[in-house]
């Protein structure tokens, strides 16, 4: 008698994680422009259905596959013990964890935007809408990434003043 695994069909949460992490996959191999609905299918070992049920199109598949692999792999945020020293550890973690990353956001974001007809801001909206979090661009160099506004101390994301109580309060509680 031959002894089988069981394999357990994947559902929910689980399959759209690995369908993204399939498609952010094939995007780092292969890029934008070769990357296709029936590509990403094979690497993920299911049908094309699948993906179309949940993505209509390659672009909005691409776009849910950044903010993805945006959202599995956060940016360290570092507690020096200083603003100062927070913001060099900062910048010097999302300029060496990012650049893969940005790498790939960079070269995909031509070929998505010349294809898909958005313009850059709407691209950043739809990746940025359908997170569960407002963000903020934080820029070292040519290396650029996502903080989570909820995290990022008042300081850092509001543009003169503090944010009344109702919007945003300072998590150490003072002004």
């Amino acid at each position: 008698m031959t002894s089988q695994l069981h394999r357990q069909r994947r559902r929910g949460e689980e399959l759209e994680a690995a369908l993204l992490d399939a498609a952010w996959e094939e995007l780092v191999d292969v890029g934008f422009a070769r990357l296709t609905m029936e590509s990403v299918a094979a690497r993920a070992k299911t049908g094309v259905a699948v993906l179309y049920r949940r993505w209509p199109n390659k672009h909005d598949l691409v776009i849910a596959a950044i903010r993805h692999y945006g959202d599995t792999h956060p940016v360290a945020q570092p507690d020096t013990g200083s603003l100062r020293g927070d913001m060099i550890a900062l910048l010097s973690s999302v300029s060496e964890e990012r650049q893969p990353f940005t790498a790939v956001v960079t070269a995909t974001f031509a070929g998505l935007l010349a294809s898909s007809g958005l313009t850059p801001a709407e691209v950043r909206e739809r990746i940025v809408a359908f997170g569960a979090r407002l963000s903020v661009a934080v820029v070292n160099g040519p290396a650029a990434t996502v903080v989570s506004r909820k995290s990022t101390p008042w300081r850092l994301t509001s543009s003169r003043t503090r944010p009344s109580s109702s919007n945003m309060s300072d998590p150490r509680g003072s002004a």
